[in-house]
């Protein structure tokens, strides 16, 4: 008995009987029914459900797919190889956007793409940031550094870090430095110099021995951006742009150029600068009269002193500096023990208090009472001071 809402079953093909017959899919559905079908005819498609459904794969892919699939006359399926010389052809197609242009005018084309391709790479190899910190932050703490450092030589001594507390002191980046270092602590524990390593060692503790090479790096870049402030007074000179040199070769690095990224990355010129500068040049590294020839004008330009500054900092360093060089050029005069011969006479002991005959009491004294206790103490001490200053 058919089930409601279902179709009678239909006969399928030219039998009637129940092999022959099959039953129909419901109403909704609408299934049209089972066609003969013929002996040649490919059998019909199925229907791919939706979430069986795939997205279409590039042209490259289906070609590739079915290069694989197709059988030659032999039964074999084909190689790869063709396919791989497809992939090469539409490579080569790609490498030649010019094709239609003048000769001229392709090698033109092709030399400024490589040019650009090069100052691309230079700009995607700078790297702002290690495992432990940012570079800002590193030239935060080494501003504080060579602000310690008065005499120049790459460590800090416990007066030039007493006398930066009280000159800079009051600024808001040292307050954060000296903060994170704890060089109270640490100059308290020992006399002995601070270094630059020893510097960003204390700064920076957990960083490994890469890490460490990375923030030297940092380091010497931001030493060459500061030596070209007014408080060292640039002038383009041969020793100060071999100085500038020096430090933007890379140490692990055995050679004489110097990389032009490190040059944008020290932030002495920009990019664009740089690019002024250099012309027509490809941006590969310079050799120190290179340096020289095509950067010096810029940099003379750039940053020449041509008056002095007379900022409250720059008086405090000359005034510093000053005093040092008067230390170490001025000998300490040698002390000599203080001979016998030389030594004040001990003050006399002193008399009883007297009053004068005549006089009532609480009249004139002639003899002041002696101090007792830590006065006298204090009397005597002063009077010792007294006698040494008038001998």
């Amino acid at each position: 008995m058919a089930r409601s809402g279902s179709l009678p079953p239909l006969p399928c093909g030219g039998g009637g009987g129940s092999s022959g017959s099959r039953r129909t899919a419901s109403v909704g559905s609408r299934r049209p029914p089972c066609a003969p079908s013929a002996p040649g005819d490919a059998p019909p498609a199925r229907r791919v459900p939706s979430r069986e459904r795939r997205l279409p794969l590039p042209p490259m892919m289906n070609d590739a797919r079915s290069a694989e699939r197709r059988k030659d006359s032999c039964g074999s399926s084909l190689t790869s190889q063709s396919v791989e010389r497809q992939r090469g052809e539409l490579r080569s197609e790609e490498r030649q956007p010019s094709a239609g242009l003048p000769r001229r005018a392709q090698g033109s084309f092709r030399g400024s793409t490589v040019h650009e391709l090069i100052w691309s790479s230079m700009a995607s190899s700078m790297e702002d940031r290690c495992a432990g910190c940012s570079k800002e932050k590193v030239w935060e703490i080494f501003d504080a550094f060579e602000a310690m450092d008065v005499r120049d030589v790459g460590s800090v001594r416990r007066k030039d870090f007493v006398w930066a507390l009280g000159s800079l002191g009051a600024r808001l980046d040292f307050q954060k430095a000296m903060n994170r270092l704890q060089l109270s602590a640490h100059f308290h524990s020992t006399a002995e110099d601070l270094s630059l390593e020893g510097f960003l060692r204390l700064a920076f503790p957990s960083a490994s021995t890469a890490e460490m090479a990375t923030l030297r790096r940092w380091a010497d870049l931001r030493k060459v951006y500061l030596l070209l402030k007014p408080r060292h007074g640039f002038s383009a000179q041969r020793m100060e742009l071999q100085r500038l040199f020096e430090l933007l070769l890379e140490d692990e690095v055995d050679d004489v150029c110097i990389s032009l990224g490190d040059i944008v990355q020290s932030q002495i010129l920009t990019q664009e600068e740089l690019r002024q500068a250099l012309g027509d040049r490809d941006p590969t590294p310079v050799t120190f009269e290179d340096f020289c020839q095509l950067l010096k004008p810029i940099l003379a330009q750039k940053y020449s002193v041509t008056e002095v500054s007379l900022s409250p900092e720059w008086r405090s360093g000359v005034r510093q500096r000053l005093s040092l060089a008067r230390e170490e050029l001025a000998p300490a005069a040698p002390v000599e023990p203080q001979s016998a011969a030389r030594r004040p006479p001990p003050l006399p002991p002193l008399g009883p208090c007297r009053r004068s005959g005549g006089a009532k009491r609480g009249g004139a004294r002639t003899a002041r009472r002696p101090p007792r206790g830590w006065r006298a103490c204090e009397a005597l001490a002063l009077s010792d001071i007294a006698r040494e200053i008038l001998a």
